[in-house]
């Protein structure tokens, strides 16, 4: 599956938001999400391509709906 580039559309903030209030670790939380820590590292980072499935899983753990992850114009 190739990966689409989406660099500048996640509300990384939120994540690191959620992260910080749970007291997660980048480790902690790529495993509840079942992502390689790398993968996260990823998503965080907004400067790669990475897989949209990542965002899907992150949100279910997050229990927000995907789109929320989204920036919107």
């Amino acid at each position: 599956m190739k990966k689409q580039r989406i660099t500048g559309l996640v509300r990384i903030d939120l994540i690191k938001e959620y992260m910080k209030t749970n007291k997660l670790s980048q480790k902690r939380f790529a495993e509840m999400c079942n992502l390689n820590v790398w993968n996260l590292r990823h998503v965080l980072s907004d400067d790669c391509h990475f897989n949209a499935i990542y965002l899907f899983k992150i949100a279910k753990v997050m229990k927000v709906n995907v789109c929320d992850l989204l920036k919107t114009k």
